[in-house]
């Protein structure tokens, strides 16, 4: 049986207040009441500093975004010069339609239907195959979606989901960056076609800034080790304005919890 180690209880001088209290943890320096005034203080700080998107800096940097951001009148007149467009065609089938996306046990298990799994394999081959030469970028991606039905029965508006989730397993950006430029259709009797037209007008791979919203090239974000690209999610001047307000943070924290 083996034999337990006696407790060395030993007299230590608190670092905050200077009194003298016993204890027998070897790394214990400040005495209790002292000890959860510094963890307070630090919970606050980091309280504190994870809200920073509510700093008065920030709020001020957000609110220039959204007064320079795109009216009414220019919000439908904007032309797109794309720097590369892909269109495809493929057979229409009522596969394409979400209506036909899920299905379920009578259990409560809810999935996804072989008939559009193997319509989204099918259409992911065909878009990897046209884009094959094609360098995509993590940007805004356009889509348009023209159907030819064989009835009035269908929806045109219904492939959008199944089609974009086939789109963004393709080329590898999701769907977040897309915009849908066009969906039409018309009635077509014989062999009806499904076509989608691609395409992009940036060259370089792009971030959305957590904080301010901007839309820039991933390259002038900070360098960060763990964030998309190898770079931060914050623009340089909501680090700026984040870095300060910590400082500002962490001093009076630190006056409060260590006064002079």
């Amino acid at each position: 049986m083996p034999s337990s180690k006696k407790k060395r209880y030993r007299d230590v001088k608190c670092g905050e207040c200077s009194r003298t209290f016993i204890t027998h943890h070897p790394r214990k320096l400040f005495c209790d009441s002292c000890g959860i005034k510094r963890r307070r203080g630090r919970e606050l700080a980091a309280n504190v500093v994870n809200l920073r998107a509510k700093h008065p800096g920030l709020q001020t940097i957000a609110l220039g975004r959204a007064d320079s951001a795109t009216s009414m009148p220019d919000a439908f007149s904007h032309k797109i010069n794309y720097r590369w467009v892909a269109i495809i065609a493929i057979p229409f089938t009522l596969d394409s339609s979400k209506n036909r996306r899920w299905s379920n046990t009578g259990r409560g298990h809810v999935f996804l239907t072989k008939c559009v799994r193997q319509f989204e394999a099918n259409l992911v081959a065909n878009l990897r195959q046209s884009l094959r030469d094609i360098p995509v970028k993590h940007a805004k991606t356009w889509v348009s979606i023209f159907v030819q039905k064989p009835n009035h029965k269908s929806d045109a508006i219904n492939t959008v989901d199944t089609i974009c989730d086939a789109i963004k397993k393709a080329i590898g950006v999701d769907d977040r960056w897309f915009c849908i430029e066009r969906v039409d259709w018309e009635i077509k009797k014989h062999e009806p076609l499904i076509y989608i037209k691609i395409a992009q007008e940036a060259d370089k791979d792009m971030l959305i800034c957590s904080h301010c919203g901007i839309m820039a090239a991933a390259e002038t974000f900070p360098p960060h080790r763990t964030g998309p690209f190898g770079h931060s999610r914050v623009c340089r001047e909501c680090i700026n304005t984040i870095n300060r307000e910590r400082a500002r943070i962490r001093r009076d924290v630190a006056e409060s919890v260590c006064p002079a």
